[in-house]
């Protein structure tokens, strides 16, 4: 929401503010943690000298603390769109929807992400969902497939991928998501590629071929 809502959520006599603890809301959806092409990341991953990741936590600090300390809530994080440095199209305007070019080492920054949010803001057991509307061409783009059921398995070890990253740095986190544009196609939701049930069935089989 950029610079409007920091400038409200860094007042606590700031009336929303008010309002907001007043109604007793207690978690606050934190979207923008790695970054959209049109708003101000949180968290923008560079690459080093050694080719390593470089993780400036500056402005996530600060936000979370804004969270916790004038809102009283505890952020839902929403961890889906793929960093520039870690994209597969790093040079296509979308590519924060691509497949990341290394599944490893996505999940190796997501679990930093999270370790951060355990370790600096002693904040366990958040709630976390991953890339939503998968079924939406705009949403997911995968490999740059156009088949949908590649699309569609693609994503599920996409996702796959994200929910061991989290898990392995705070297991008492509680991952969703995504959630599907439509639960069902129809003549108004053509554009989806695939339902909510051909992603629940793609991912039992994905946890399957993973199972000893």
């Amino acid at each position: 929401a950029g610079g409007a809502l920091e400038s409200v959520m860094a007042d606590p006599k700031n009336p929303i503010v008010k309002a907001w603890n007043d109604l007793g809301f207690r978690h606050f959806y934190l979207e923008t943690i790695d970054g959209k092409s049109d708003r101000q990341p949180l968290v923008e991953p560079t690459r080093g000298p050694d080719g390593k990741l470089v993780i400036d936590f500056t402005e996530l600090d600060k936000r979370v603390q804004q969270i916790v300390r004038n809102l009283k809530a505890r952020p839902h994080v929403y961890l889906g769109h793929v960093p520039r440095v870690l994209s597969s199209r790093p040079d296509d305007p979308s590519y924060m929807v691509y497949a990341p070019r290394d599944l490893r080492e996505w999940s190796d920054y997501v679990g930093e992400i999270v370790s951060r949010l355990v370790f600096k803001h002693g904040l366990k057991g958040l709630y976390y969902h991953s890339l939503g509307e998968p079924d939406h061409s705009d949403s997911w783009k995968g490999s740059g497939a156009t088949d949908a059921q590649q699309l569609l398995k693609e994503h599920v070890t996409f996702y796959g991928a994200t929910y061991a990253g989290i898990k392995a740095a705070d297991p008492s986190a509680r991952v969703g998501g995504p959630a599907t544009m439509n639960w069902q196609r129809t003549k108004w939701t053509l554009e989806a590629r695939f339902e909510l049930r051909d992603w629940i069935a793609a991912l039992v089989r994905h946890n399957a071929a993973l199972s000893p």
